[in-house]
């Protein structure tokens, strides 16, 4: 998440469209989307906490090269790499907790570890911002990286996992509830990770300062951090059909929003609380509802399936969202958003409604 605070500052070093500013995230969608399913089943083959970690200590390389690129070529081809890489974490991760925790409890549990995408969305403006501003946009990707090569030494040393290697044609195991929920699921991560590419520079658009921009960026994810965790827990009381309509019914009403209010620090502040609630809250239900649905031998692979539908979904959100503000507006961005948030709203309806099951 360093590429959102930064965009502006890498348009204007390689001249490069709002479109082709999309791609540095899409490109990392794509890798990623490509990692899951495989990730699953090589975790669930050769043990999750060794994936995890060969990912982590490949997508921080890569992560080191990019401070090092010198073209927008290169950037692109290194975050495709790094997104491939960065994938082998999220479905083994997921995979474990829901080997370690009920039914009951996953939702809570999925929030905490689903914690570090608002935290670190939080905590990019902070780095990159900054360092930016004084050193050049290259060393906060230095930064991150070795940060990163920290982080997976204590991986390794702290995380233990409960090996139940399983022969991959087990894993095979079909479900048209979850095939239906991961449809659902690539047209809300195409709005919710396409408002996430674009909304810093929706911000610097409409007048505001980099202070009140990284300000605002800030509080967003830092409402994510504090709603996640209790979204997974609502969910795990009132069960994870109920609160992901109530999340998604709510996420197409603050898109409506954006386009109304006037770009002033209060109203925005007023509307950005709940965005931030429903944009990282949406995440622990839906994948503790993935495990809920899989059957256990074939977790992997499903959990992967959704997470790679939603990172399909959200390479296409941020690529069609730059070619949205090359040709129109930003109202027609959030416009293209409410969209495909109401499609969402609509398969969960009439496709998933009556097989969820009661919490």
């Amino acid at each position: 998440m360093l590429i959102p605070p930064l965009l502006v500052m890498l348009q204007e070093e390689f001249s490069i469209s709002n479109f082709e500013a999309g791609l540095l995230m899409t490109g990392y969608m794509v890798g990623y989307a490509i990692a899951q399913i495989p990730s699953g089943l090589l975790g669930e083959k050769l043990g999750r906490k060794n994936v995890i970690c060969v990912g982590m200590i490949g997508s921080y390389t890569a992560i080191l090269f990019i401070a090092f690129s010198t073209t927008y070529t290169h950037i692109l081809i290194l975050r495709i790499v790094f997104g491939f890489l960065a994938g082998n974490y999220f479905t083994p991760a997921t995979s474990m907790l829901a080997q370690i925790f009920t039914e009951k409890e996953r939702g809570y549990a999925q929030g905490w570890l689903m914690l570090g995408v608002p935290a670190g969305t939080a905590l990019a403006p902070l780095i990159a911002m900054p360092l930016a501003a004084y050193h050049g946009w290259r060393l906060s990707f230095l930064v991150t990286a070795l940060a990163g090569y920290g982080v997976s030494v204590l991986f390794w040393i702290f995380i233990r996992d409960r090996e139940e290697k399983t022969h991959m044609r087990d894993q095979f195991i079909w479900s048209s509830r979850i095939f239906s929920l991961g449809i659902a699921t690539l047209f809300s991560a195409c709005a919710v990770w396409g408002f996430l590419t674009f909304f810093p520079k929706f911000l610097a658009v409409e007048g505001l300062s980099d202070q009140a921009v990284t300000l605002l960026y800030f509080l967003l994810s830092a409402v994510g951090i504090v709603s996640v965790p209790f979204a997974g827990k609502i969910s795990d009381k009132h069960g994870r059909f109920t609160v992901l309509i109530l999340i998604f019914s709510v996420l197409a009403l603050v898109f409506l929003g954006f386009i109304f209010i006037p770009p002033r620090i209060i109203p925005l502040i007023l509307l950005i609380i709940p965005t931030g609630i429903v944009v990282y809250g949406n995440v622990p239900p839906l994948m503790a509802f993935t495990a809920d649905l899989s059957p256990v031998k074939a977790r992997g692979v499903w959990v992967g399936y959704i997470n790679t539908m939603a990172f399909i979904g959200a390479a296409i959100g941020s690529a069609v969202g730059g070619k949205i503000l090359d040709l129109y507006s930003y109202s027609t961005l959030f416009s293209f958003f409410i969209g495909m948030i109401c499609i969402a709203l609509f398969i969960y309806g009439v496709k998933i409604r009556v097989t969820a099951p009661s919490p």
